[in-house]
């Protein structure tokens, strides 16, 4: 039987009590009380593993080359709109996706909401048929017009409830993640309702806001430490990324991005039909190339994901949807995450957690950290 492996660490776990004086004393050259504040970046994500660029953190990046998650190369000529790639890989979906149904989750955010909009616009009558979605009725209280007036018309519904007592593998399961990694999201929005108009900051040559707001979720030096040790990274990656909003967006495409692949690994609601929507190559192309100020954001808090909500709004012309829908964290039960003791995924997909195996993590730990 091969050696199990550590793929991701979740560094928040890393001051348990007996793991933090572990690793102290094993690699003192490491500020390790600084690598498990990165959690604080964003609740409940791991930032230490990035897809691009040099490795700046002190562990293995095994898991970039076995998931195959690594970002398509930079093409500085990619033309394309969101409005392109979406209708353009709906309409490849929809001819290729055709030995199984469709189960689409909406929640009734933004994202979902893109999905179920290039369905209902590329589709026809016939194929949509073969499509199910997967709601709530929080998913509704999100976006009721939208599902009054296109979802309940148009698709047979599967309470989010009721879709455990399904067998998945019987659809290509389809939802809205990996386009939180298109944006910046919430924690750019964050900068800009205690700074207005600090996103389009210059990155390196006037730091001192985005330095005081990583400083506001942890302490002066470790946002000092932070921002040159992701700045060195993002300097190898040969990405264009210069602006407050391109830091933030950097994180969730480059470091967040393998955190959530590792988590829906691990999910049931992930099979081997579960296509991801906005994982595709010309997403991302799109993103690495439309970071400017229009396209993605405004310094308007409403404007959060700016493309997708144009997109929403060309298909339904509904303006309050367009001014004031804003991000929210998904309501679909399907989808609570409970991370508090988790501490890492290993190369099977398993987890294991610090109040259980804890004589497991310290046995696999040492071949996670590189010397």
């Amino acid at each position: 039987m091969n050696q199990q492996k550590i793929l991701q660490i979740h560094s928040s776990n890393l001051t348990h009590e007996k793991i933090l004086p572990f690793l102290e004393n094993g690699w003192p050259q490491y500020n390790w009380q600084n690598i498990s504040d990165t959690g604080k970046i964003a609740t409940s994500t791991n930032m230490s593993m990035g897809r691009i660029g040099d490795n700046v953190f002190p562990f293995r990046t095994d898991a970039i080359d076995s998931c195959n998650i690594k970002p398509p190369k930079y093409d500085s000529s990619f033309t394309k709109t969101f409005a392109d790639v979406t209708d353009e890989q709906c309409q490849q979906w929809l001819k290729e996706k055709t030995d199984r149904p469709w189960l689409v989750f909406w929640s009734g955010g933004i994202d979902s909401t893109v999905i179920v909009a290039s369905i209902l616009k590329n589709s026809t009558t016939a194929e949509r048929e073969n499509i199910y979605v997967a709601c709530n009725r929080a998913s509704i209280y999100e976006l009721p017009r939208f599902f009054y007036n296109h979802v309940q018309p148009n698709f047979k519904l599967i309470p989010t409830p009721d879709t455990a007592q399904h067998s998945l593998d019987e659809y290509h399961v389809i939802d809205g993640e990996f386009a939180d990694q298109l944006y910046s999201s919430g924690i750019g929005w964050e900068l800009l309702r205690l700074y207005p108009n600090s996103l389009t900051s210059d990155l390196r040559q006037d730091p001192d806001l985005l330095l005081n707001q990583l400083a506001s979720q942890t302490n002066k030096n470790f946002a000092t430490w932070y921002y040159e040790l992701i700045l060195a990274n993002i300097n190898s990656a040969d990405i264009p990324v210069n602006t407050y909003h391109d830091f933030y967006w950097w994180l969730f495409f480059n470091y967040h991005y393998t955190d959530v692949y590792l988590r829906l690994r691990k999910k049931t609601v992930t099979n081997d039909y579960s296509p991801r929507w906005f994982a595709t190559n010309d997403y991302q192309q799109w993103a690495m190339n439309n970071n400017q100020i229009g396209t993605k954001y405004t310094l308007n808090l409403g404007d959060t994901k700016l493309a997708s909500k144009q997109y929403i709004y060309d298909f339904d012309h509904d303006e309050y949807c367009r001014i004031f829908k804003i991000k929210s964290k998904s309501k679909l039960l399907f989808y609570k995450l409970t991370l508090d003791k988790e501490f890492c995924t290993l190369d099977d997909f398993s987890k294991l957690y610090v109040d259980r195996d804890l004589d497991r993590i310290m046995e696999l730990l040492p071949d996670y950290i590189l010397d």
